[in-house]
């Protein structure tokens, strides 16, 4: 009797042993799941931001070319002021391939990582039905 008894805590160990450890898997792959939705939200947040600002030059570019035609109609600094609201169009075009590419690859990443994530889970669930019996 006292030798079973040795068998039945040893594999209580084990068994808390390999939940611990399943368990730690799934709590880092949730972390990185947590960690990239972040990412994606600080990264649309930016994006926002950079489209407002750009939008704002360009406004007040536009306007101060309008104020200018009116008031000395200077072609060399208009022109100036044109080629500064393509630029700033640039920057946008830009921006926006930045954050479809980045978008991208951070949706392919957190496809991957629930995909690792389900599987572990199922294990996990598999290694309690073994371990339960």
């Amino acid at each position: 009797m006292n030798l079973q008894n040795v068998n039945i805590g040893k594999k209580s160990e084990l068994d808390v042993f390999f939940k611990d450890m399943q368990d730690q898997k799934v709590y880092s792959i949730k972390e990185a799941i947590d960690d990239i939705t972040d990412y994606l939200t600080k990264r649309s947040d930016v994006n926002k931001n950079i489209v407002e600002h750009v939008e704002k030059v360009k406004s007040m570019i536009n306007n101060f070319i309008m104020e200018l035609s009116i008031r000395d109609p200077d072609q060399k600094l208009l022109l100036e002021l044109r080629k500064k609201l393509i630029e700033m169009e640039e920057i946008l075009v830009q921006e926006k391939l930045n954050y479809f590419r980045d978008c991208a690859e951070l949706k392919k990443e957190l496809r991957e990582t629930l995909q690792e994530y389900r599987e572990k889970e199922s294990n996990a669930n598999v290694l309690d039905n073994f371990l339960k019996k």
